[in-house]
């Protein structure tokens, strides 16, 4: 069984939105469907989805280096006081 998130749903989404943008700028292209300006705007919605997407994820990796870098900072402060305590030459 597939579980759906809100991430899938929304790539799911913009899957759908983009196949449906494609299909209109063919049909354009072969006599027409929607006018130029509605085009743009789909392309300009598509876009910031996109970005919106992105973003989404820049922020979740952050977080994630975030808790990497406070985890190697915990295991250097833990080496140094192991160092100081046994007479070993530390940083």
């Amino acid at each position: 069984m597939i579980r759906i998130t809100p991430d899938r749903l929304i790539k799911a989404i913009i899957i759908f939105f983009a196949a449906f943008l494609i299909y209109n700028v063919i049909l354009k292209l072969l006599g027409g469907s929607l006018t130029n300006d509605q085009i743009l705007f789909s392309f300009l919605i598509a876009g910031l989805s996109i970005l919106y997407n992105n973003s989404k994820g820049l922020a979740r990796l952050e977080a994630k280096f975030d808790m990497l870098e406070k985890s190697f900072r915990m295991l250097a402060d833990d080496f140094r006081n192991h160092s100081h305590k046994h007479g070993k030459i530390g940083f």
